[in-house]
């Protein structure tokens, strides 16, 4: 499940390579506002869904403040997750669990990602001891994390680690000027480890 989840990126850049290769800025942009917009229709939190997205909640937040069309289809897809019994106080979903293995396995303690996902500490900490498949999928996403360094290890040697670091740059080719969306809802270039 780990491997699918970070395979998903690959994916979809070798569903591009008969169209030229790189996605441009807007098709990025569109790209992570279709997976929020999954998201939001699974009962997901703003945080899980920027998590499930791959992008920042400041980003998401401005994408909500800046693009109607953006805002109106996620209050759709919200309703619709209510109106089938999905919301983030209610119980813990797939989706849920798929929001934290993600968060995880980016590095993320499991106490933020829990929250991230919507899932309540003491609901988080009765399942991983009640499932061991659950525990099981935890623990695989904390061997997925990056790895850390120490600050003792040489530059050499950290630099050599970050080469074969898991990290997946998304690249994009950058808009024309004239053919661009305003600039608050492009694609965040801040993280590069998000995209």
């Amino acid at each position: 499940m780990i491997e699918w989840l970070n395979a998903r990126s690959e994916m979809e850049q070798s569903f591009r390579e008969p169209l030229a290769g790189l996605p441009n800025e807007r098709q990025e942009t569109m790209s992570r506002m279709a997976e929020a917009l999954q998201a939001a229709a699974h009962g997901l939190p703003p945080s899980g869904v920027a998590t499930w997205a791959g992008v920042s909640t400041r980003l998401l937040r401005s994408w909500l403040e800046t693009d109607r069309a953006f805002a109106e289809a996620m209050t759709s897809a919200t309703q619709l997750a209510a109106a089938h019994g999905y919301r983030p106080d209610g119980p813990i979903t797939p989706a849920m669990i798929r929001v934290v293995v993600t968060a995880i396995s980016r590095g993320e303690g499991w106490l933020d990602a829990a929250r991230a996902a919507g899932i309540p500490t003491r609901g988080f900490r009765e399942l991983w001891r009640s499932r061991p498949p659950f525990e099981a999928l935890m623990r695989a996403a904390q061997n997925a994390r990056p790895s850390r360094v120490t600050p003792a290890v040489s530059r050499r040697r950290r630099l050599a680690e970050q080469a074969n670091h898991h990290t997946r740059y998304r690249l994009v080719l950058r808009d024309e000027p004239s053919a661009a969306p305003p600039e608050d809802s492009r694609t965040e270039r801040a993280d590069p480890g998000r995209h």
